[in-house]
């Protein structure tokens, strides 16, 4: 197969190779071999490459809206730098700042993972057959990670909530941790 990808006057543009087929299992192994050509010198941090999603690697169970999470290939850590961003699965990203990724020529990526919810994964990342990345983790979505975050999610919705009834108010963009919320809670009652 061979795409062409221009740019684009909107924020987000991408195209699906795969929608909504894709089936993978703990411990599958999955290699995504592509090449890549980016012309010109633009500043491309945060440019997204790939983005493996999965739906079948979710527990149905769990009713969260965005049941497809996955992880992204994507340039972070600098302007040039290839890493495997994992924020989507409730996960740190996996930066490398030692290889430039090379511009106005094809460049050879090939990704390998050995599937895993738990830190039994493996990510192994290679630009121009150089091993970039080579990285033991999570790379699958775990169900009770994000029961966890999620619950805490609603409770600080809930106590913000609680806590505008009372007279209290927050900014949108005010964060405060569940503690301290709490807390708040207690001494307003």
């Amino acid at each position: 197969m061979r795409f062409f990808a221009y740019q684009s006057n909107t924020i987000l543009s991408k195209i699906d190779i795969e929608k909504e087929g894709f089936s993978a299992f703990e411990n599958d192994i999955v290699i995504i071999k592509a090449n890549f050509h980016i012309n010109g010198t633009a500043y491309i941090e945060g440019l997204l490459l790939i983005d493996l999603e999965c739906c079948s690697c979710w527990d149905s169970t769990v009713s969260i809206e965005n049941q497809c999470p996955g992880i992204i290939l994507q340039m972070s850590g600098g302007n040039d730098f290839l890493s495997i961003e994992r924020v989507k699965i409730a996960e740190n990203t996996i930066q490398q700042t030692s290889f430039q990724f090379p511009r106005n020529e094809w460049v050879a990526v090939q990704w390998e993972l050995k599937l895993s919810e738990t830190k039994n994964g493996m990510d192994k990342l290679l630009i121009n057959w150089v091993e970039v990345i080579n990285f033991s983790g999570t790379n699958m979505p775990n169900a009770q990670t994000f029961r966890d975050l999620f619950a805490q999610e609603a409770l600080i919705l809930l106590y913000r909530s609680l806590l505008f009834m009372k007279g209290f108010k927050l900014e949108p963009q005010q964060t405060l941790p569940l503690k301290t919320l709490n807390y708040l809670l207690m001494i307003l009652q």
